[in-house]
């Protein structure tokens, strides 16, 4: 499922593919910022540690950063640049995810999360302790026009 994204201050709009054939249309949905939830562990160290550095050591994740940098797509990205004052060993490696669910039969939702690139190396292992939903979007508002976004 195709999607443009398009970030404003009530939410996210995004323009959805074709489902069930139907038109494409732009929906609003509230949704939980990444920074908000990323600030939210921050106030638990060992649940942060745990979490989004998957307990690693400093070493560890400095020894990570220098091989990705030596990787053409991100040889020249500012984020990895010595001389941008972050220490390479505190930036923590983000991945986004989306995917349909179904909750109830023949009701799916699609799921945005995120989560570390090291959460799931450390003592927790389990999938839904370590990604984080930060928008989810009945499919059925996808196809009716008629349906609440954002009630």
């Amino acid at each position: 499922m195709a999607s443009t994204t398009v970030f404003n201050v009530s939410g996210v709009k995004m323009l959805y593919a074709q489902v069930d054939g139907t038109k494409p249309k732009p929906t609003t949905i509230r949704v939980l910022l990444p920074h908000e939830i990323l600030e939210s562990l921050a106030d638990h160290p060992g649940v942060f540690s745990s979490l989004m550095l998957g307990n690693t050591d400093s070493g560890s994740r400095l020894k990570f950063w220098n091989h990705v940098r030596r990787l053409k797509p991100w040889a020249s990205h500012p984020a990895l640049d010595e001389n941008n004052g972050v220490p390479l060993q505190d930036l923590i490696p983000l991945t986004l995810h989306g995917d349909g669910a179904e909750m109830y039969t023949d009701d799916e939702v699609f799921v945005w999360s995120i989560a570390s690139a090291f959460g799931g190396t450390g003592m927790i292992t389990d999938v839904l302790l370590y990604k984080f939903p930060f928008a989810l979007i009945p499919e059925r508002f996808m196809r009716s026009d008629a349906a609440p976004c954002h009630d």
